[in-house]
């Protein structure tokens, strides 16, 4: 080597390598090829350059999308033309988890993602971003787009805008899914506003500031104790027990604080207007991740009128205990259920004395009872429940039974049977010992031979009536009851008579003696010792004095019997026996003469009312008695059924008492109607369908032939050319409507 020359390569004012030449031989550079090389070495230092410059670029490019992949969300960058067009520089990856979009078909048309924005969201977003676009403030905003699989979700954008040289303005942002975020808040606001509505108290707690504060409260909380935000806030909540501060669940509470564990408790709260409430309260201990207490939330529920119910129920439980003990009699419930099975849920004490059974022992076993009652009684006594079952009447039976220890006793029950939805049907009930009457009865039974004979005549004369009234029915022939009152009116009269006509003699005789004692008295004032004594103890001043007021009584007694066979002779009608001119209305008024008993028998809370509404009627061509023993039949049925009702409780004694009306009217120029209602229990269309039917009765087994009605309707229907009518509903009374033609030969 005899000549080298070098030729350094620049880029950017560095040497990035020298051009070097060689030649054997020695000589000097010639100008062109020095020009030469030095064009060689700038354009080489270009190309170096350039290489670096993509390869840095390369290298910048491949760190910007491996940063972009990496972050949350997707990164991009938009151009917003002066036209309006929007275009995409750059999308990265994250696009495609948010919307569901290749990157790269949303770089070739936004719009794509322009159309996927919520409708509802549209308006706020182009106003947001014409915003941003006219301020070139950083800019955030939120919105719903929703993808093509039709799934909603929220999303947030945070951009930045430039503007270009030649108007366009650059638009680099950053997009994040927001959508569990929103769906927190959204629980989070459901969950404020559900406590916010509860009607419970609810509390939350600091146990790690001194004395536990509240730090939350809801309204529920300041409706149930009166304090408002502002006055608990800070504050441990044991001001609310005011001085009851030694309450036994208090220790419980307090317990549960130090051991941080869950609590229920009971407690005697006041408000702020210190009014007492029962306060139901709980506490449940809030901890982290970590398991560390972070807070106490308490619930409060106001159960003051459930204690004041518990404690209504106390009393009344209390107070039954007591009626049940000074009842005379058992007290019981009875429940058959579908299967056949049965069982005594509640017998009172007073089991003992009767039954001698113990209560508990019945419950368990209602045999017990079964097996007490007299064999001879017992088909019967079955008999009598089937029948309350099937009806639902009130049951009402007399029957013997025999203790344990072999004590023969009288028992008399009575209940009123339901029915519950299951089909199960439950008799209330009570057990009474008759014993003492039937003891009673059989001493009447022992009387003189007389009187045994004068009640079998009289039994006599009733089985004949019966008879005869059964005969008649089903002969489709009537019996007369004027008939037989008249009888027994003509037979109270003879014995009746005698009294009377005997009682003015004996008030003479009387008088004659008291007068001749006085003689003595007045000749004789100083008897000797025996009548002295004598008169002493007869207290001859009081007989003297009391005797003719005694004869006063028995006379005014026979009177008013007197008057009382008038009343009879005037309802049975015998002298009318045969169809005539009648007043309907004295007709109905004898009648009630006749049963003002039943109708005052009662006390004045329970007395039957009476209420008569008489029209002007003009004179009935008609049967008189037959006429009264068809109002002697209804209003007789009025009167029981009220009774029943009375008894069973259907009829409230504030609505105080029970009624019966009488109505008359003129239907048309030939017709009168007779209008007789009560408000007792009432029928069932089914029963109303019978009510006429001979031998039905809707009265208990013992009560009732069932003649009755059927004897009133052919009396009505048959013998006058009329009409009687039924009209009830169950448990609101019954209306019988009597139409009669004026005169009978006309219609």
């Amino acid at each position: 080597m005899k000549t080298c020359f070098g030729i350094p390569i620049f880029f950017n004012e560095q040497v990035l390598a020298i051009l070097v030449f060689f030649k054997k031989e020695v000589s000097e550079p010639e100008p062109r090829v020095i020009e030469l090389v030095n064009t060689i070495a700038t354009q080489l230092g270009s190309l170096i350059g350039r290489k670096r410059s993509e390869s840095a670029l390369r290298e910048s490019q491949q760190q910007f999308a491996a940063m972009s992949a990496n972050i949350p969300g997707a990164v991009y960058r938009g151009v917003v033309h002066l036209d309006g067009k929007i275009s995409c520089l750059y999308v990265s990856e994250g696009i495609r988890e948010i919307t569901g979009l290749d990157p790269e078909t949303l770089r070739l048309d936004p719009q794509h993602y322009l159309q996927m924005i919520h409708p509802q969201d549209k308006i706020d977003f182009n106003a947001a971003l014409q915003a941003s676009i006219q301020s070139l403030q950083p800019n955030s905003y939120e919105y719903r787009i929703i993808t093509p699989s039709g799934k909603v979700k929220s999303v947030r954008d945070s951009l930045r805008c430039s503007r270009m040289d030649n108007g366009d303005v650059i638009v680099d942002g950053v997009m994040l899914d927001i959508s569990d975020r929103v769906a927190a808040q959204e629980r989070l606001q459901l969950l404020d506003r559900a406590i916010g509505a509860s009607s419970n108290g609810i509390v939350i707690t600091d146990p790690t500031q001194p004395d536990n504060p509240v730090i939350y409260l809801n309204p529920g909380f300041e409706r149930i104790t009166g304090y408002s935000p502002g006055e608990i806030l800070g504050k441990n909540c044991r001001f609310l027990q005011g001085s009851e501060t030694t309450q036994p669940a208090l220790n419980e509470l307090r317990t549960a604080l130090k051991e941080e564990k869950h609590c229920h408790v009971i407690l005697r709260n006041y408000r702020k207007d210190g009014t007492l409430f029962w306060n139901e309260f709980s506490i449940s201990p809030v901890r982290d991740s970590s398991g560390n207490l972070t807070h106490y939330i308490g619930v409060q529920t106001d159960i003051t009128e459930l204690k004041q119910a518990e404690e209504a129920l106390r009393e009344s439980e209390a107070r039954f205990a007591r009626l049940a003990e000074n009842v005379p009699g058992v007290i019981y419930q009875y429940r058959l259920y579908p299967d056949g099975t049965d069982e005594f849920t509640y017998v009172s004490a007073a089991i003992r004395d009767l039954f001698e059974l113990e209560p508990e022992a019945v419950q368990q076993d209602s045999g017990l009872m079964w097996a007490s009652i007299h064999p001879d009684d017992l088909s019967a006594f079955i008999a009598s429940l089937n029948h309350s079952a099937q009806t639902l009447g009130q049951w009402s039976w007399e029957w013997r039974n025999i203790t344990s220890s072999g004590t023969l006793k009288w028992l008399r029950g009575v209940a009123k049977p339901q029915r519950q939805a299951d089909g199960t049907l439950i008799w209330d009930g009570i057990l009474l010992d008759i014993s003492d009457r039937k003891q009673a009865e059989s001493a009447l039974q022992n009387l003189s031979e007389q009187q045994r004979e004068k009640a079998q005549q009289l039994e006599q004369t009733l089985i004949e009536l019966q008879r005869t009234q059964a005969r008649l029915v089903q002969n489709e022939k009537m019996a007369s009851l004027g008939q037989l009152v008249a009888g027994v009116a003509h037979e109270i009269n003879n014995p009746v008579s005698f009294i009377s006509c005997n009682i003015s003699p004996a008030f003479e005789y009387a008088h004659n003696l008291l007068y001749l004692l006085r003689l003595y008295q007045q000749h004789y004032p100083d008897p000797v010792t025996e009548i002295a004594q004598q008169l002493e103890h007869l207290e001859l001043e009081f007989i003297a004095e009391d005797f003719p007021k005694l004869l006063e009584s028995m006379q005014e007694g026979a009177n008013r019997i007197a008057e009382i066979v008038l009343s009879l002779r005037n309802f049975s009608r015998l002298d009318q026996s045969e169809r005539k001119l009648a007043d309907i209305h004295q007709g109905i008024d004898n009648t009630l003469l006749i049963l003002q008993h039943r109708l005052k028998q009662h006390a004045k809370e329970t007395e039957i009312q009476l209420i008569k509404n008489y029209s002007e009627l003009p004179l009935i061509e008609c049967y008189p008695g037959q006429l009264n023993q068809v109002f002697m039949n209804i209003i007789s049925n009025a009167i029981d059924a009220i009774e029943e009702s009375l008894l069973m409780g259907h009829l409230s004694l504030t609505k105080n008492t029970g009624k019966i009306q009488i109505s008359t009217q003129v239907l048309k120029p030939n017709w009168i109607a007779i209008h007789i209602s009560d408000n007792g229990s009432g029928l069932t269309p089914e029963m109303r369908s019978r009510i006429f039917d001979p031998f039905f009765t809707t009265k208990p087994p013992g009560k009732g032939t069932g003649l009755g009605l059927s004897i009133s309707y052919r009396i009505i229907a048959e013998r006058h050319g009329g009409h009687l009518l039924c009209h009830s509903v169950p448990n609101q009374g019954t209306e019988f409507v009597i139409e009669l033609p004026i005169h009978q030969d006309q219609e």
